[in-house]
């Protein structure tokens, strides 16, 4: 099961996918298929590594990254304030519950009406 959570996707003007991953309360993320530009750097300074990464992102994509920024929550949080990990994992094991007990609603209900 995957843990990201989709702020947006699309193919035009590229594969694109902004996400968050469930257990990570402080990063979007970004993937870009075959972009048309990108760099990965790596170099030292003193005893440091750095990793320096440039990417081209088309005009487009930013629009819309910059337009579900301006949203005040995603996946039903607020940016201000994000579940825990823990609070995370309690909200997907009551939904299951919830699923599961009008699954097997569903199921008997089928059952007596054939």
């Amino acid at each position: 099961m995957s843990t990201k959570c989709s702020i947006f996707s699309g193919d035009k003007p590229k594969n694109v996918h902004v996400f968050w991953e469930c257990l990570d309360d402080d990063n979007i993320y970004l993937e870009l298929e075959n972009p048309d530009y990108f760099h990965v750097e790596t170099f030292k300074i003193k005893e440091e590594t750095i990793t320096q990464v440039t990417l081209a992102i088309p005009g487009v994509i930013w629009n819309q990254i910059v337009k579900h920024g301006k949203q005040k929550s995603w996946g039903g949080e607020k940016f201000e304030k994000p579940l825990t990990p823990k609070q995370r994992s309690k909200k997907y094991s009551d939904n299951m519950k919830i699923v599961t007990k009008k699954l097997a609603k569903a199921a008997n209900e089928y059952k007596q009406n054939g």
